[in-house]
């Protein structure tokens, strides 16, 4: 590996930002059936989101927090690419792809632990009111489209890909670790992009996603171990 500054802290920004976006994943997808839930009707998902209780919306929260990491690891990554002859505009514009991814999905995922909790306990409280129920159906599909489908999963998704696609290519330029691992960048964020088809009515554009996403994160681990261990 070339010599880099900070090799040790960006290891672990590098860990952190992998275990602290799979594993809430991973939890979500037992208790809650995310990202399937999504795609049940609203009543479903309040009610069930009621019956999470605290551990679910903490859930949340710490998954969002996961990708408060990659404000901090993309430009260390960039002083770290540079310094091995990639391009400074190139970098520059790739760190600022992965800035807006995260606060993106940070916007977009927050709902769930702001927002969410307070009208699912409304949902249920208005059992004997259909009228009551309806409108906060609506509050939650206008919030779920714009906040996290359009901004958190469609935006936050695309940029972050856009992200990988450089640093994959950055990584293949410069010598600080293997071209593997930009290879294996540049894959994954290809299946960011297909997954964005399912907006699109694609259905298997979200098992695209979920595996892309999943793998990226993965990749993540590893390349933090990888200069960790330097």
């Amino acid at each position: 590996m070339a010599n880099i500054q900070n090799p040790d802290l960006l290891g672990v920004l590098f860990v952190a930002f992998g275990v602290m976006g799979f594993l809430p994943f991973m939890r979500l997808g037992q208790i809650f059936e995310y990202p399937d839930i999504l795609r049940q009707p609203t009543g479903a998902i309040l009610t069930k989101y009621a019956a999470g209780g605290r551990a679910l919306t903490l859930t949340w929260l710490s998954f969002a927090l996961g990708f408060v990491p990659l404000i901090f690891l993309a430009p260390l990554l960039q002083a770290a690419l540079v310094a091995n002859g990639v391009d400074p505009t190139f970098m520059a514009i790739a760190t600022t792809f992965a800035t807006v991814a995260a606060v993106f999905n940070i916007v977009g995922l927050l709902r769930w632990v702001f927002l969410v909790p307070l009208l699912a306990q409304l949902y249920l409280a208005s059992e004997s009111d259909p009228a009551r129920r309806t409108t906060i159906e609506v509050i939650f599909e206008a919030f779920h489209i714009y906040l996290g489908m359009s901004i958190g999963e469609f935006l936050g998704y695309a940029f972050a890909a856009v992200w990988g696609l450089m640093i994959g290519l950055a990584l293949i330029q410069s010598s600080i670790l293997s071209p593997l691992f930009g290879i294996a960048a540049i894959i994954f964020s290809v299946g960011l992009l297909i997954g964005e088809l399912e907006f699109a009515g694609w259905k298997l554009g979200g098992l695209f996603s979920a595996v892309s996403s999943s793998l990226f994160l993965l990749w993540s681990v590893v390349m933090g171990v990888m200069f960790l261990i330097a």
